[in-house]
């Protein structure tokens, strides 16, 4: 007990300090809505993506910020020609799909089902609070028919992500959660 009070004096004395600090992230959350990035199969259902790559969904997000960033930079500095919003969230999760199919052939070498071999999508979740409660946006970036499908179904592939644009489904839904009782006054 002793030491947790000189502790505890020690940290009021000197400021904020771990574990009686005051963590502004959640004091005040930035009004820029949230946007993570999944992988679903062909269907819309969600893959077990670190099992089969290795890189967690944060990875993944950043993986992809990378690449859209880096397009941004190349479009403003010329060295590329203007494109859309669109197309750069498409191009960007195209490369995104690209790497995650080589970290599943390395990691999944000889053992079966380890590797990404079907459709796979990549899924953004925008996640915002527009007034009371949350709106979740669920759209489909970029979709990679796999490489099994590059002979006869390789022309419906090579459409990538402008194929599933404006496609509905479990990958393309905007739900709003009602706010709970906590967030109304009394």
């Amino acid at each position: 007990m002793a030491p947790v009070a000189v502790f505890i004096v020690w940290s009021l004395v000197v400021g904020e300090c771990y574990p009686l600090s005051n963590y502004s992230m959640y004091s005040r959350p930035t009004p820029r809505p949230l946007r993570v990035y999944y992988v679903v199969d062909g269907e819309g259902e969600p893959l077990p993506i670190q099992w089969h790559t290795g890189q967690s969904p944060a990875a993944i997000t950043k993986t992809f910020r990378h690449y859209e960033s880096g397009i941004e930079r190349d479009i403003a500095r010329g060295r590329r020609e203007e494109i859309g919003v669109e197309m750069i969230k498409a191009e960007a999760g195209e490369r995104v799909l690209g790497w995650l199919r080589e970290l599943s052939v390395a990691r999944g070498g000889s053992r079966p089902g380890r590797t990404l071999d079907g459709a796979i999508q990549l899924v953004e979740i925008t996640i915002s609070a527009p007034g009371k409660g949350l709106r979740e946006e669920h759209l489909t970036v970029a979709a990679d028919a796999g490489p099994a499908s590059e002979g006869a179904e390789g022309a419906e592939g090579a459409e990538g992500a402008e194929g599933n644009r404006g496609r509905t489904g479990p990958a393309n839904e905007i739900r709003t959660t009602p706010p709970t009782p906590a967030d109304t006054p009394p």
